[in-house]
């Protein structure tokens, strides 16, 4: 178990939910989130936690809610942003390069034209 998840739980359990749990470990996958979520709530260390029960039981109720489904669905909706961005600031790196270089190779005929014009 990773005791810094749960001290993190502990230390937090007056506002604890699911959600700042996941934002908080960058958790990306919903199993992976509910299952380590479930087991700190079920901890012997958290147990000590006045409001253990309560967390739970609010962890049951956000469990297939709503909630629950739009908040890993606009996780995802962000996920596939950021990947769309980073794939446009990509492109647009590789067509800056391709215009600088062909820009470059049109400057570099450019002066080759002018010289030999000139040696004539």
């Amino acid at each position: 178990m990773n005791i810094d998840d749960v001290n993190w739980c502990i230390a937090n359990a007056d506002n604890l939910t699911l959600r700042r749990f996941a934002e908080q470990f960058n958790y990306t996958n919903k199993h992976s989130a509910n299952q380590r979520y479930s087991h700190i709530l079920s901890s012997t260390a958290f147990k000590k936690c006045q409001n253990s029960t309560q967390l739970l039981t609010e962890f049951n109720v956000w469990k297939g809610s709503l909630e629950e489904v739009t908040f890993w669905g606009d996780y995802a909706i962000n996920q596939e942003k950021l990947a769309a961005d980073y794939a446009l600031r990509c492109e647009g790196i590789k067509t800056a390069k391709q215009y600088a270089v062909e820009a470059s190779e049109e400057l570099r005929d450019s002066i080759r034209r002018r010289r030999s014009m000139r040696d004539l």
